[in-house]
Parts: C-alpha cells; sequence; structure tokens
C-alpha cells in the first residue's frame, strides 16, 4: 500500500485511465512500511492534493504550522472516520490487482462478523471466474473512481449480498452504482431494518426507482419479498440467506444422547450505557439465566459461540450469571471452524441471527431470540417459525416451554428445513452463475 504521487491537477475523469501497469507507477511509490515513518509522510503529504481540488483528500484543510503528516493523519472523511493514508492503501491494493477476469464489486457487512464472512466466501466460491471485491465508503468509492479504480472503469458488476441491505444505510452506495450504469444483483438481500439502532419502520421508497435497474432481484425470505411488493416491485424471487449458498459436504453426526447446548449473546448496551436495542425489555435476560442454570444442574454443558469478537464478553457474562464458573467461550473465524465448535451439540440458543443460519446449514436447531423482522424473514423461508422467539413482544414467557421443545429432536421438521436449504442452495447457484457467465461474456466483448 502507498500514497499518491500527483500532479496538482488530475487528469481523471476528463481523459482515459492509465492501465494496470500505469496505475501501479503512480502509486506504488510509497511501501506500507514506509508510511510508518513520519518524514515520508511529509515528502508523500507534500505531494498529495494540496492543490488538487479534484482529489480533495485533506479535509479540514492543513493548519498553519502544520506539518503534511499530522494533516494526513488529522484528515477524515465525514461519517466514514478514515484517514487519506488508508484510502491511499486500498487504491494501492486495487491498482496493483491484475485485471485479466472480471471485477465484480461486493456490497454489503464487514470483515470480522461470522455470518458476512461466510456469505462473502460462499460468493468468491461460486464466483471461481471473476474476483470479488468489497466495495468501501461511498466518499471514497468516488474518489478512487477519479483514478480509474471505482465505478464503471474498475468494476464490470455489482452485487448486493447477503444481510439486510435493502434499507437507508446501504442506499448510497446503490444510488451511485446506478448513476455509474453498472449490472446490479441482488442475491439473498434481505428488505427493511438489520436491527440494532434501526427501527423495523424502514422508508424504502427511495428504493422504488433503484429496484428496475437491477438485472436481477433475489431475497431472503417472504417477508422481504412482501415489503418489495409493498413498492410496487414484484420481480423479487425468494433465493434463502445467502449463506445457504455454501456448500456443505455431509450433516455431522450428532450423538443422541448429546448433553451440550450453543449459547451466542450479543453486546446490547454501548460503551456510554445506552441500549442498541431500547425497544426491547431487558426482562427477558434475567428469564433466560436460571433455564440455562436449570440445563447445567440437569448435567448439560453450555458452549459459548460468539460470531463477532464483541460477543465473547456478553456470552461469558450471561453464563457466569446462569452459574457457571469458567464459561467456555469460542469465537469461530471460518464455517469450518463454526462446524467444529458445535459439532457435540444437541441445539443452541442465540441472539445473531447466522448463528440459526449457520446451525441450519449443519442440521442444528437453533432458537433465535428475535428483536426485528430479519428473524421472521428467515424462519418463514424455512418453514421454521417455531424456533424464533421474539423477545421485543409478549412471546418472552414462551422461552423455557420453547427450549425444552429443542432438547426433544424433531426430525419431521429438520427434514422440512433440510428440503427448503436444498431448494434454495440451489436458487442461490443458479443466480450465481448467471451472474458470473453475464459479467464473463460482457469482459469478452470490450
Amino acid at each position: 500500500a502507498c500514497v499518491f504521487t500527483v500532479s496538482p491537477v488530475l487528469p481523471y475523469p476528463q481523459s482515459a485511465p492509465p492501465d494496470s501497469t500505469e496505475r501501479s507507477a503512480v502509486l506504488s511509490d510509497f511501501s506500507w512500511e514506509a508510511l510508518q515513518d513520519p518524514g515520508v509522510l511529509d515528502r508523500a503529504g507534500s505531494r498529495i492534493a494540496p492543490n488538487s481540488g479534484a482529489l480533495d483528500l485533506t479535509t479540514p484543510k492543513r493548519e498553519a504550522n502544520e506539518s503534511p503528516s499530522a494533516s494526513l493523519r488529522r484528515s477524515r472523511w465525514s461519517g466514514f472516520g478514515t484517514t487519506a493514508v488508508q484510502f491511499a492503501k486500498i487504491a494501492t491494493r486495487r491498482a496493483m490487482t491484475r485485471a485479466e477476469r472480471p471485477t465484480i464489486g461486493y456490497v454489503g457487512g464487514a470483515p470480522g462478523n461470522l455470518g458476512d464472512d461466510v456469505m462473502f466466501a460462499a460468493a468468491e466460491r461460486l464466483l471461481t471466474d471473476c474476483r470479488l471485491e468489497r466495495l468501501v465508503h461511498v466518499k471514497q468509492e468516488r474518489r478512487l473512481a477519479n483514478f480509474g479504480l471505482g465505478g464503471r472503469r474498475y468494476f464490470d458488476a455489482i452485487l448486493l449480498g447477503g444481510g439486510t441491505l435493502i434499507n437507508s444505510a446501504w442506499l448510497a452506495l446503490v444510488e451511485q452504482a446506478v448513476e455509474a450504469q453498472l449490472p446490479i444483483w441482488s442475491i439473498g438481500s434481505g428488505v427493511g431494518a438489520w436491527g440494532l439502532g434501526q427501527s423495523d419502520q424502514q422508508d424504502l421508497s427511495a428504493w422504488k426507482k433503484l429496484l428496475p435497474h437491477f438485472k436481477k432481484v433475489g431475497v431472503r425470505g417472504p417477508l422481504s419479498q412482501r415489503k418489495l411488493a409493498a413498492l410496487g416491485f414484484f420481480d423479487a424471487e425468494i433465493v434463502g440467506d445467502a449463506a445457504l449458498a455454501w456448500p456443505v459436504e455431509g450433516l455431522p453426526c450428532r450423538k443422541a444422547d448429546a448433553r451440550a447446548f450453543a449459547v451466542n449473546m450479543i453486546q446490547i448496551e454501548t460503551p456510554d450505557g445506552h441500549s442498541r436495542l431500547a425497544h426491547v425489555s431487558n426482562d427477558w435476560r434475567t428469564e433466560l439465566e436460571p433455564i440455562i442454570k436449570e440445563r447445567i444442574e440437569s448435567g448439560w454443558t453450555p458452549i459459548g459461540v460468539a460470531m463477532h469478537p464483541a460477543d465473547i464478553a456478553p456470552t461469558a457474562q450471561l453464563l457466569r450469571r446462569s452459574g457457571l464458573a469458567s464459561p467456555n467461550v469460542v469465537c469461530p473465524e471460518s464455517f469450518d471452524e463454526f462446524r467444529n465448535a458445535t459439532k457435540d451439540c444437541s441445539f443452541g440458543i442465540g441472539m445473531r441471527l447466522h448463528m440459526a443460519v449457520l446451525g441450519a446449514c449443519l442440521g442444528l436447531p437453533v432458537l433465535s431470540l428475535a428483536y426485528c423482522d430479519k428473524f421472521t424473514d428467515f424462519s418463514e423461508s424455512l418453514g421454521a417459525t417455531s424456533l424464533k422467539l421474539r423477545i421485543d413482544r409478549a412471546e418472552r414467557p414462551k422461552v423455557a416451554e420453547m427450549l425444552k421443545g429443542l432438547i426433544t429432536p424433531n426430525p419431521e421438521l429438520q427434514k422440512s428445513i433440510n428440503a427448503n436449504i436444498d431448494r434454495y442452495r440451489s436458487r442461490l447457484h443458479r443466480l450465481m452463475n448467471e451472474l458470473q457467465e453475464s459479467v464473463v461474456k460482457q469482459k469478452a466483448c470490450t
């Protein structure tokens, strides 16, 4: 990664962007390691956009007597909080990329969340003839496009992947893709709020004019399809959660007498004491603790499963309050690690949607402690609404009753879930193949 060496007046986008070799020469003057040297940053900073409005990386402007390196460290984009140096690293990575294969820009989630990581990895495994690259903040993408490293000059298509993405948070990136006249595909996306800090009452009206520009719209479940129909868009196909595309070779052989269960909890309170689920009463947690304690006293072993590093502390705290002195909490970083962590479990209970999704892929029934519509969307898609408990509604007293139901295997329900997963996996693979064939053909014609 590196910092730009640009002239005060950028030639883009008025003229054609340089090819990959030329871009590398322009952008690779400073190594990533060299950027740790303030002296190098000073030399680089004096060559980065002090007179160039087109790049406009230094916001706010350099103050009097401030060195270029200090200005670089201080510079921020509104609403994103990344430095010009970080931007340069992203730009250089793209500039160094070989462009023989089509490049698909991926919209959805962030690295470090297991559910998001599995969905991205599943797409990569299916799009073998393409490069998949995550899009960054809309302001970064606009600046990268000035160098031929974003927009239609760099990407061959855009994939709106898994997660609850058809809402206000991802609107600007999609609007930018439509503006750039890029082919857009939605495969496994959810519609509405993702739940943490977002109300279920999302204004989706701005999507009404964007969705007709999509090549295909494949949504996670029936509720997503109904929400788009309410906008007047009737061409959405239910394809299931994008993580279901992961190819599972044989389900774990779960022991009939296994007495272990998986537990997941998310961090509800922010560092300043506010709740990210302000609409949810805390009473349900006090109801859950004695239920888990009863399981432990009956000889069951809870295994904490953090789907994100931020889940480790709240999951351990729940288990300690339930009477476990030294909780075992694992934080899997891949589908296979999740499989290994839960292979001895008979059931699970958790707040992360993708604990239920990955559990379903592996034949592990998971009771979802649901706090927004995305859980309804997924459970309806599998015909498994009995595995969802809305903790923000009057269903809370059912926790003990529903957990007892999980302890007794339900072969018929699992058979129905497996059949639905196979059906959706086939649809996800078909759409991914259509996307790949489309961009490969388009690339060959340019």
